[in-house]
């Protein structure tokens, strides 16, 4: 094909929004120990106290496994999250945003 054969940009006239930024809200005080109240007991507990500053490390690469040493699925661990906020009577939120507040 030639360039002298099209004679406009077709794809100049597509109109596209931009996508608004979502808001993060944080946990409140009482929601996060909801929350860990939620997930005692549960696989991702170490991982909630570790996010929530309850626990301390050292400088070390933290790696969190299955039961069978593999490390965990992020499919798996979102749903698993989602299920302790539900458990816990908290409003839906993803993973990541639990841990952009653990660093504020």
């Amino acid at each position: 094909m030639r360039e002298e054969e099209i004679p406009r940009n077709v794809a100049r006239h597509v109109r596209t929004g931009t996508p608004w930024p979502r808001r993060f809200k944080p946990l409140t005080a009482t929601e996060a120990r909801d929350l860990l109240a939620a997930a005692s007991g549960h696989p991702l507990q170490p991982l909630l106290d570790l996010a929530s500053g309850t626990a301390a490390i050292r400088r070390t690469r933290q790696v969190f496994t299955t039961a069978q040493g593999r490390p965990v699925d992020p499919t798996k661990l979102t749903r698993s999250f989602t299920t302790l906020l539900r458990k816990a009577g908290l409003r839906r939120r993803g993973a990541e945003g639990f841990r952009l507040q653990a660093l504020t």
